[in-house]
């Protein structure tokens, strides 16, 4: 037989798609091929789980030398996942997701680790380190997978110890100082137990340049280990124990400014993309001039035991995990001393979970039921260090501040100034000072619940599930708001004895803190209160299969995320008005997976309608006569869309695949306040921002040469612009008529080619992440300063162009 020549064949991209449900819709199989999940608590195909999702093997994760999920970004439609601040990740799904960092909240999308819930923050997004696949899961799914997955749950399945000897490494080497490796370790210490090991790790310098210190920024330092040990006495039982640690420390995320202004001098107010033209972040460099680093210490230990009890399996996962991150970064994008803001985050949280679960099936049943219970305590400090020239900025720029001494904007003033100068001191003796503001609080969680989901299997084709999960969440919240200080000389204002804060005195602002709180807030001790929620999550599904290879199904289930409380507003009498109740979701659910044999071509369809009520979000509210101040809002959202995959295998050498997402999405009840004047404007009927169509698709082309396998992959994802409403204009995360406009549409295209000895033994790649050079304002375009400081500037870009060469080998 004649062999293909060995050059690179590419066959048009095409998208062959096709809605919802995911079987590895990520990136191309070899084959379709059937894939086994866990996604309802049992052993299934991922053909026969009536449930929109995908799923991703680590094999198609190394086609994108993806790090974690967030780097598979737009190849999972209606995933997005935020990792400028791994410490501070955000993950959305169907265009529900948490805004907030504070810890009196929880997030409606749940991650899952081997069945252990990870939180929002610290926990939640690692590094890939020998998993075997990921589930994302779309739609509430509270009645198996408990609390926080309103929206739905992203579930991390690692490789357990088997019996086989293996030992393997993988390296990339690459642009920006990049240096990826993962080393695997397995072997059969004797017949009934086996131990597995292994290590990541993953370096680069950066890609962007600071004009202020000459170093690169954007870049990333984190390694991590897992040792797992398991114990199988005989086929029906295990118990598995898995210790994991991981370490980051790295540069922290960079503010592109979007003004120049010269030092010394305050920006213009208020910032305008066309009357004081933004500069394209995408063509200069950082101007940080304030500590940016960002650390994390994290450490896990989980035993699974798996075992018959009579004429039933019984399961036991135990987990405790615990972390400490701190992240510090430059808040305001310039290297201006007017403007100097820095902001601090620093988190430490333990946790604990413990699950029971009991499990049969017959000819006509197969149920599962459980009580699970889960406790974590929570701190966190939230703070700010800024000059008192920065200070004065940010009171001529408060309308509050200014009406108190005087209507209109007073853009020369120096409140600061004209008091020192008032008390005997040099005009800009105390420009240079910092004041330092600290915002405390802690978090102690009890979760506890009691589920069961039952499968009648009405017919041979047709099946009735019924599930219903009873949850009860306790929290006792702490805050402490002790008064800002400085750390000059005592003849700084703020140490002087006529008042510990200048405007107290000149203003009749009575507030010591700026970032994290008004007049209200100032507490020299700490208060806390305690509040309980309980919820009933159900869920009903009923699936049919046409044929063997068809399968019809519709659901409607309920989720559900536990009440918090807002970070920057102490509430010791726990007013109603001072907390959040749950939020919840609604959600139908009708689609079909099939598999047309003939042509080897399988198709995946779901249709959704949600609604979801009192989801949190984070904004900056005026809170006239004090500035701005971070708060938590809430609003009530609903959405209808199609989700949608397709995998078609051409030939034994192309294979085609693609998928999508359409959603339509809008506020039902919201509103937001002008940053500036404090207007409250309705958003009801307006839509959220979340785009209409997110879309993936490649070819991948495999073929013999050079003694061995060539495998080149070409794949893309596109998604549309961002529907914007009244505040998306008003804050920048839309700028219209902006070449860099935050809401513009987005495409990214990769590539990989790789070869392979014919035993599979050992390998080389060629990796190319972004092959077009397309960069984004990936998170907005205001700020957290832009009015308060007057310096706006983007959260983060897209990496440009990242080319790499991968080796691996395999004992």
């Amino acid at each position: 037989m004649k062999k293909p020549k060995q050059t690179i064949i590419f066959r048009s991209l095409a998208l062959a798609f096709a809605c919802g449900t995911t079987a590895l819709p990520v990136m191309a199989q070899q084959d379709i091929q059937t894939v086994v999940v866990t996604a309802q608590s049992r052993i299934q195909t991922e053909r026969d789980v009536p449930i929109t999702m995908a799923v991703i093997s680590m094999d198609q994760i190394n086609t994108l030398g993806a790090n974690n999920l967030a780097e598979l970004n737009g190849y999972v439609p209606g995933l997005v996942i935020d990792d400028s601040e791994p410490t501070q990740p955000s993950f959305s799904l169907r265009g529900l997701g948490p805004s907030d960092f504070g810890i009196g909240t929880d997030a409606p999308v749940g991650i899952y680790v081997d069945g252990v819930y990870t939180g929002k923050t610290g926990g939640a997004l690692m590094n890939f380190n020998d998993i075997q696949r990921v589930e994302v899961l779309k739609g509430p799914q509270g009645t198996l997978f408990g609390r926080n997955s309103a929206a739905g749950a992203l579930s991390i399945v690692t490789n357990e110890p088997s019996q086989n000897k293996e030992a393997a490494a993988r390296v990339l080497l690459g642009k920006f100082g990049r240096q990826d490796g993962d080393v695997l370790f397995n072997t059969a210490i004797n017949d009934t137990t086996a131990l597995r090991f292994s290590a990541v790790r993953s370096k680069s310098d950066g890609w962007v340049k600071n004009n202020f210190d000459g170093k690169d920024y954007n870049g990333k330092d984190d390694w991590g280990t897992r040792l797992a040990f398991k114990w199988s006495p005989r086929p029906d039982t295990k118990v598995v124990f898995t210790w994991e640690h991981e370490e980051l420390d790295q540069s922290g995320r960079g503010t592109f400014g979007l003004i120049k202004v010269a030092a010394g001098v305050r920006p213009p107010f208020p910032p305008s993309p066309l009357g004081s033209p933004f500069v394209d972040p995408r063509n200069r460099n950082l101007d940080i001039d304030a500590p940016n680093w960002e650390t994390r210490s994290f450490d896990g230990a989980t035993l699974k035991i798996e075992l018959p009890l009579a004429g039933m399996t019984f399961q036991s996962l135990s987990a405790y995990r615990t972390f400490k991150s701190q992240n510090v970064t430059d808040n305001d994008g310039t290297s201006n001393f007017r403007t100097y803001l820095s902001t601090v985050d620093v988190k430490d949280e333990s946790s604990f979970q413990q699950e029971f679960k009991l499990s049969a099936k017959s000819d006509s049943i197969d149920w599962v039921a459980g009580l699970s219970y889960y406790n974590a305590d929570a701190k966190q400090i939230l703070g700010g260090d800024g000059t008192l020239a920065a200070l004065d900025t940010f009171f001529v720029n408060s309308p509050g501040i200014q009406g108190a001494v005087g209507a209109g904007f007073l853009p020369a003033a120096d409140l600061f100034n004209t008091f020192i100068q008032g008390s005997g001191f040099p005009a800009n003796a105390f420009d240079l000072s910092l004041w330092h503001e600290r915002a405390y609080f802690g978090v102690k969680t009890q979760s506890t619940s009691a589920f069961s989901d039952v499968i009648w299997h009405l017919t041979p084709a047709t099946n009735l599930t019924g599930g219903l999960r009873f949850t009860r969440d306790k929290k006792k919240v702490t805050w402490l708001f002790p008064a800002a200080y400085s750390d000059g000389t005592a003849a700084d204002p703020l140490v002087l004895g006529t008042g510990n804060f200048i405007a107290t005195n000149v203003l009749g602002f009575t507030t010591t803190n700026i970032l994290f709180g008004g007049p209200a807030t100032v507490a020299a001790t700490q208060v806390g209160t305690t509040h309980s929620w309980t919820d009933w999550s159900p869920r009903l599904v009923l699936d049919h299969k046409l044929s063997k290879d068809t399968l019809l199904f519709t659901s409607l289930s309920r989720g559900y995320q536990a009440g918090g409380y807002n970070f920057s507003v102490p509430n010791p009498t726990d007013s109603a008005s001072g907390r959040f109740e749950p939020e919840k979701m609604t959600n139908f659910e009708a689609g079909f997976k099939t598999y047309l044999r003939d042509i080897k071509l399988a198709l995946n369809v779901s249709f959704f309608a949600y609604k979801f009520k009192n989801l949190q979000s984070i904004s900056l509210i005026p809170s006239p006569p004090a500035p701005p101040s971070y708060g938590v809002v809430v609003s009530d959202q609903e959405a209808k869309g199609v989700d949608f995959d397709a995998r078609w295998k051409v030939s034994q050498m192309v294979t085609l695949f693609g998928g999508g997402e359409y959603i339509d999405m809008t506020y039902t009840k919201g509103s937001f306040s002008h940053p500036i004047t404090g207007v409250v404007s309705s958003l009801n009927g307006q839509p959220t921002g979340t785009p209409h169509l997110t879309l993936m698709g490649g070819a991948s082309v495999k073929w013999s040469g050079l003694d061995g396998f060539f495998d080149s992959t070409l794949q893309a994802t596109h998604t549309s612009k961002t529907r914007c409403n009244a505040q998306h204009l008003v804050e920048y995360a839309c700028m219209p008529g902006i070449s860099f406009d935050p809401g513009l549409a987005t495409t990214k295209v990769d590539w990989k080619l790789g070869w392979e000895n014919q035993n599979h033994r050992y390998g080389v790649a060629l990796l190319v992440n972004n092959l077009l050079d397309k960069q984004y304002l990936d998170y907005g375009g205001g700020g957290q300063t832009a009015f308060t400081l007057g310096t706006p500037y983007a959260n983060s870009l897209n990496p440009p162009r990242f080319v790499g060469v991968e080796f691996k080998v395999n004992m």
